[in-house]
């Protein structure tokens, strides 16, 4: 199987999976709150208070945008793979005039400069050339831009809980290789302990 293979192969698991099961991150997420009582998509939405103008990579249900939208932002767009996913978005009422489509993050159908933010909760790690990923995020986003992204920490053992990690990241500061997890991104990769 050829690099491209794989990566085909991964994003249509991914596709099926979201496809079958819209809501499914979503429902998890809302059932399984941080601490503090709020959600991992209010946690990554309140480390960018100003947003207006919001990219989400991996948008899923809307469910992000919608707290985006919730805090003040107007100017909201997000991708996704499922088109499963994505009709449940424009389902909500919160998302109305949002911009969201089917594609893929490595190849975003947005102008340069188009958003002030950029949000990916439990995607960018599952996604195959992250650096392309990242090299798109970093061409739409505005001069000063944020990124925000929150990727999931392995469970310890035994406690079957992935909690999620959120962050921003200045684009042009820092290096984008070292997000996320090989792993899950290629299907033929063995994990190095055998038992994941």
């Amino acid at each position: 199987m050829t690099a491209a293979d794989e990566v085909h192969a991964g994003e249509d698991f991914y596709r099926r999976a979201h496809n079958q099961m819209p809501g499914a991150m979503s429902w998890y997420v809302l059932g399984h709150p941080l601490p503090d009582g709020r959600s991992s998509y209010q946690f990554l939405a309140d480390q960018v208070p100003d947003a207006r103008r919001v990219l989400d990579l991996g948008c899923g249900d809307g469910s992000l945008l919608a707290v985006l939208a919730r805090n003040g932002a107007t100017g909201l767009a997000g991708i996704d793979l499922s088109d499963g996913e994505l009709a449940t978005a424009k389902c909500r009422p919160e998302l109305a005039g949002a911009d969201v489509r089917q594609g893929r993050a490595q190849e975003l159908p947005f102008e340069d400069n188009a958003f002030d933010t950029v949000v990916s909760h439990m995607a960018l790690m599952l996604m195959a050339d992250v650096e392309q990923a990242l090299a798109e995020t970093a061409r739409v986003l505005k001069p000063a831009g944020a990124l925000a992204i929150s990727v999931g920490l392995r469970p310890a053992p035994g406690s079957g809980r992935v909690v999620p990690e959120a962050g921003a990241v200045d684009l042009r500061r820092r290096p984008a290789a070292g997000i996320g997890d090989v792993h899950p991104r290629r299907p033929s990769h063995t994990h190095p302990r055998g038992d994941e």
